[in-house]
């Protein structure tokens, strides 16, 4: 069986075919750098179905992104409609997003869960109740994507979440987000569907980004704040028990101040285990009958229980037992942080995402973890995956190398000791001279907004700047990058952003939106605990902390946000990155081999000549 949609294959699209086949059928994993274009979706959907449909297993095609779920969804019906095969699909996102019941999208999380539950429950909510086997079978031969499948099950006062589910059961593939895979497993997709590990094929999309989202879903935190309120619903409850937890809870309020004493203002410091348990323990036993600390958290649990059968949908109560519970977890494997900041706050955080990941890829039959900036090597070693079962391929882009110029300007670095106006006015300078000569829109991606906010001053050019700033809105971003596209039909705009931001990653420019890219410096994170903890860990299991927790996680910022300027094989453009750094050979080996990178003092001339003259100097 053949499901490959296309009566072409792309340069490099064949030869990831091949691979991906071949891991497949054998039961093992790729991990593969994919560059955008190499048509890397239908490539791995197809090798993947074509050993699934005939052996029984399930594809989970895992992607955070909203637009590539689009994507695999297109690629899915094309392969029905090309292959006469009927191929039965399910798209799925959160169970919230996907509710039709008014209000549910402005609860927190946590809250709509309890919600859900509670409607449930009590039999209020027709959706949950409602049953349609017309719209399965409609779902089991017409492919939807996900916004069409909450329509139609509302319609059919059926719950969307529940329909998807259900259809889950017997689908060949499923498009859903990391968490429904890499997530305790009473959380995941599985335990809904009554599949094995060993039943799936998993496509990891975007898998650069996969050991962050682990070590996010299994980090945790607590403020003072969280505290007070833990304290404001205890005196709620009435009965001794409550009351003696009550004057616990405000005995734990020392903690933090002692924690704020050794801590300068705005600092932080590392934490032990012990140095949260033997003060919960020292409070515990002010009184004649002391709990232990598992009993003591027992006893914020059945607060919060308490506070939920109330009728609330979240309690304060419960997040504290959890995060108490969670405390000794993992050790040697996290760090923990008390920041004494505006918030105070005491925090637990992982730092080898194979404490869950290793366990998967163990189980599951076969998996393509791809990306267009992917380190092979490293998302192996720190996901735990076996060397033994895994394969590493690099794939070159497929696009004309004469489209595209990545040119190093000398003289300009953020380097924290050369930080000061003079370099900040010399990288405008240097801007400006780059977005007089860029004949359309230009995005330009710091390190930071400070040093966005500190160059910007110096940056003097008739273009139109169109600024991302933090906290912005979903509608806030498709403003801009509107407002961008408009632009391009003008004399083009300037966009200022941050790298790891929505518009150096999350956002794909379509039809050419962008004609150069320029790189303000190299986005390493600054010397934190957690950071510096990281390359402690990983220079301990592998011998490359730097490398593994410092410079590939800054550099991969670089190649997503350099990524943004040629999406197709017309798009033409240049890439101009403003950095001296960029220049020593620790960065340029983690570059991509087709990545050529020109450093000189004519650069301005070069990026001319590209745009404006010949370019027979940069053809193969």
């Amino acid at each position: 069986m053949n499901l490959f949609p296309f009566p072409t294959i792309r340069s490099g699209q064949s030869e990831f075919l091949d691979d991906a086949r071949r891991v497949i059928s054998s039961g093992k994993h790729l991990l593969a750098h994919a560059p955008t274009g190499i048509g890397k979706t239908a490539a791995a959907l197809a090798a993947s179905l074509e050993y699934g449909m005939d052996n029984g297993l399930l594809t989970l095609f895992l992607t955070s992104r909203q637009s590539q779920h689009r994507i695999a969804i297109d690629t899915l019906r094309l392969m029905k409609d090309v292959s006469g095969r009927n191929i039965i699909v399910v798209d799925i996102i959160a169970k919230q997003s996907m509710c039709p019941r008014g209000g549910a999208q402005r609860l927190f999380s946590g809250e709509f869960h309890e919600f859900c539950a509670r409607e449930q429950r009590a039999h209020r909510c027709k959706y949950a109740t409602g049953e349609d086997k017309s719209l399965i079978e409609d779902l089991m031969h017409t492919i939807y994507d996900v916004d069409s499948l909450v329509r139609l099950a509302t319609a059919c006062e059926v719950c969307p979440y529940k329909t998807a589910l259900e259809l889950g059961g017997v689908a060949d593939v499923i498009v859903c987000d990391y968490n429904y895979l890499f997530s305790p497993v009473e959380d995941t997709i599985l335990a809904r569907l009554g599949k094995g590990l060993d039943e799936l094929i998993v496509i990891v999309d975007e898998a650069h980004n996969l050991p962050d989202r682990i070590r996010d879903h299994l980090s945790d935190s607590i403020s003072i704040f969280d505290l007070k309120d833990a304290i404001k619903e205890s005196k709620t409850l009435k009965g001794n028990e409550m009351a003696r937890l009550t004057h616990h809870l405000r005995g734990m309020t020392r903690i933090f101040d002692a924690f704020g004493k050794q801590t300068p203002v705005g600092g932080e410091i590392m934490l032990t285990v012990d140095d949260l348990v033997v003060r919960v323990d020292k409070i515990l036993k002010e009184q004649l009958e002391p709990l232990d600390f598992d009993a003591f958290v027992r006893l914020i649990s059945a607060g919060g229980e308490k506070i939920i059968k109330d009728g609330n949908y979240h309690s304060a109560l419960e997040h504290l037992a959890a995060f108490l519970k969670g405390w000794p977890a993992n050790e040697g494997a996290s760090v923990r942080i008390f920041e004494n900041k505006e918030t105070p706050r005491i925090s637990n955080r992982l730092l080898d995402p194979s404490i869950l990941a290793r366990g998967i890829f163990d189980h599951i039959h076969a998996s393509i973890l791809m990306s267009g900036t992917l380190y092979p090597e490293m998302i192996r070693d720190i996901l735990g995956i076996e060397a033994e079962r895994s394969i590493l391929a690099t794939y070159r882009s497929p696009f004309p190398k004469k489209n595209r110029i990545i040119l190093s300007v000398p003289g300009t670095t953020t380097l924290y000791s050369k930080r000061d106006e003079m370099m900040y006015a010399k990288i405008g300078t240097n801007l400006n001279t780059v977005a007089d000569i860029i004949p359309g829109n230009l995005a330009v991606f710091f390190p930071s907004y400070m040093i966005m906010n500190a160059v910007l001053q110096y940056l003097r050019s008739s273009k139109r700047i169109v600024r991302e700033d933090r906290g912005m809105s979903k509608e806030d971003k498709d403003g801009m990058y509107d407002l961008l596209m408009h632009l391009k039909e003008e004399d083009g705009g300037i966009l200022v952003g941050v790298m790891g931001g929505s518009f150096a990653e999350g956002i794909d420019y379509a039809a050419n939106a962008l004609d150069g890219v320029v790189i303000v410096g190299i986005p390493l994170s600054p010397p934190s605990i957690e950071v510096k903890s990281l390359i402690e860990y990983y220079n301990k299991k592998f011998g490359r902390g730097h490398l593994y927790g410092y410079t590939y996680p800054a550099m991969n910022k670089v190649l997503q946000a350099a990524g943004r300027c040629i999406r197709s094989e017309e798009d033409r453009g240049a890439i101009i990155l403003m950095d001296d750094r960029f220049g020593m050979q620790k960065y340029l080996d983690c570059l991509p081999p087709d990545f050529r990178v020109i450093i000189s003092d004519e650069w301005a001339e070069m990026l001319k000549e590209f745009f404006y003259q010949s370019n027979q100097k940069l053809k193969d």
